[in-house]
């Protein structure tokens, strides 16, 4: 590991080469970044497991946290998430924040739960995105889970939320505060508990939004 604050060159590539990366533990605080736009494609799982990484479907704690903060990242299309089925705790912590040349954010399809601070502004200020990740599996969120997720993002139609039951405590707070080009909200029918501050100021600023979502089926709310 490098002293905090540090940085190492990986490699100097031409145009079109590629870097293999393995590494065995949590990513945390380590930040990979290039001066020229790239992609990013493989089994993330591998930056955690090195080349034991099959069959492991339980993300350590702090996995990715920051991992492509700030940077020219292009395409996250294709990388996988392998075996993953839950975002541990500070899994995804700010891993694609200010990435605003990012067009295109993993297949989360297969990600049923969102642990405590796992999707904290993971996509925060991720302007480039024409359409939001696949969420439709999730069904639960920790603690400031989702916490301004998709801040300032500028994608027209709302992550599909339609099998999430029970939010923490600010678990969706501002999630997509200045999502001004919204026109739908995402479909919180399934939604039965929110924690204290939940879904707090969820969809402040966003100003194309035109209906609000469907929360027929609360039965427990927190303070907000």
């Amino acid at each position: 590991s490098l002293p905090p604050g540090s940085t190492v060159t990986l490699a100097v590539l031409e145009f079109d080469e590629s870097l293999v990366l393995k590494h065995t533990g949590a990513m945390r605080y380590n930040s990979m970044n290039a001066t020229d736009d790239f992609e990013i494609s493989g089994n993330i799982a591998s930056l955690c497991f090195g080349d034991n990484f099959t069959g492991h479907k339980t993300m350590p704690d702090y996995a990715y946290d920051q991992l492509f903060w700030t940077n020219n990242l292009v395409s996250a299309e294709n990388l996988y998430l392998g075996s993953y089925t839950s975002v541990s705790n500070h899994g995804f912590y700010m891993t694609f924040h200010f990435c605003s040349s990012l067009e295109t954010a993993p297949d989360f399809s297969s990600i049923t739960s969102v642990g405590d601070y796992g999707m904290y502004q993971t996509f925060h200020t991720c302007d480039g995105m024409a359409e939001a990740p696949d969420l439709s599996s999730v069904t639960s969120v920790g603690d400031y889970g989702m916490y301004e997720t998709f801040v300032q993002c500028t994608f027209p139609y709302a992550p599909d939320l339609s099998s999430v039951t029970s939010v923490g405590n600010r678990g969706m707070l501002q999630m997509c505060y200045l999502c001004e080009y919204m026109e739908d909200a995402p479909d919180l029918s399934s939604v039965t508990s929110v924690g204290d501050y939940g879904m707090n100021a969820m969809f402040r600023g966003c100003s194309s939004l035109e209906t609000p979502p469907d929360l027929s089926s609360l039965t427990s709310v927190g303070t907000s």
